[in-house]
């Protein structure tokens, strides 16, 4: 509609698209081979071929630039790789491609640019599903106004969110992140018991930011030994949340023990090796009144490709 279409404007996505792409669509007939390629190239990444799985991706894409289906899912590996600048420039292709499915690859290219702390270009893309997902936007909005501080629009938008049972679950999640921000360690205690009983009566499997906002709860709640045992659990089984690792890094340092906190970032490197892995420790061990630790991992970063 002509509203969603001044956003995408205003963000330099329509005139992206040529007359020849906006011209008529191939016959399914003539690409049907392409999603036996996509599947070939899942099975790559599923297998943990990863950059095997991106390479076909590359290659489906340059022959189909149109498949939006197919940037979408080469976004989303990179994502998971950590390469997060090349999967906004794939999102960004998605939604160049297709401008009438933008406020689904929106949300996700938000979310990326939200890991990378540009909270106006999050914002922005946000938006660009007000009308097409209206929950998701206001969950992206609610975690966007966290990241800034702003606990009252977080809470109000992440109340706005669980009214649609999609996102029920993720919003509960962000609330009790902005109840432990405010101190009310036992709401937020409650509401993740909650979620956690929630996931266990439907099968969900671990549900990511559960155990991570538990620990931070325990940890201000002077339970160090379960605060650890909760940032843990986050990082089994999300292993590339690196806050998490500082979180654990920062309860190691608080009881005294420099070796396990220095082993933390160990596993977080190894779990996530790219410089910006690197850098991350060394800001957190300045903020952590670490300089000489901050100084080591800094020279290791220089070093990293």
């Amino acid at each position: 509609d002509p509203e969603e279409a001044a956003k995408l404007s205003a963000l330099g996505y329509l005139g992206s698209v040529s007359p020849a792409e906006s011209g008529p669509l191939p016959d399914p007939k003539d690409r049907i081979h392409e999603i036996d390629a996509m599947v070939a190239a899942m099975r790559f990444i599923n297998g943990g071929q990863e950059e095997k799985g991106l390479a076909a991706f590359r290659d489906i894409v340059a022959k189909n630039p149109g498949l939006a289906d197919a940037w979408n899912q080469l976004a989303i590996t990179l994502e998971k790789m950590g390469r997060l600048e090349e999967s906004v420039a794939a999102y960004k292709k998605a939604i160049e491609q297709t401008p009438a499915l933008a406020g689904e690859f929106a949300l996700a290219l938000g979310s990326v640019l939200l890991k990378l702390e540009d909270y106006d270009g999050a914002e922005a893309h946000a938006r660009l599903a007000e009308s097409s997902n209206p929950a998701g936007t206001n969950l992206l909005l609610s975690r966007i106004a966290l990241a800034r501080g702003d606990l009252s629009g977080a809470e109000r938008r992440a109340q706005s969110a669980m009214e649609d049972p999609y996102e029920r679950r993720r919003a509960k999640i962000v609330l009790a992140q902005v109840f432990v921000r405010q101190g009310r360690l036992q709401d937020a205690m409650s509401m993740l018991d909650e979620v956690a009983r929630e996931a266990e009566q439907n099968q969900l499997g671990p549900v990511e930011m559960l155990e991570f906002t538990r620990g931070d709860a325990l940890a201000r709640m002077d339970r160090p030994e379960e605060s650890i045992a909760a940032f843990q659990r986050e990082i089994q089984h999300f292993p590339r949340h690196r806050q998490a690792y500082a979180n654990l890094v920062l309860v190691h340092l608080l009881t005294g023990d420099r070796a396990e906190a220095e082993a933390t970032f160990e596993r977080m490197v190894r779990a996530n090796p790219e410089k910006r892995s690197y850098l991350f420790a060394a800001t957190t061990l300045d903020e952590l009144d670490q300089p000489q630790l901050a100084a080591s991992w800094r020279r290791r970063a220089a070093r990293v490709e």
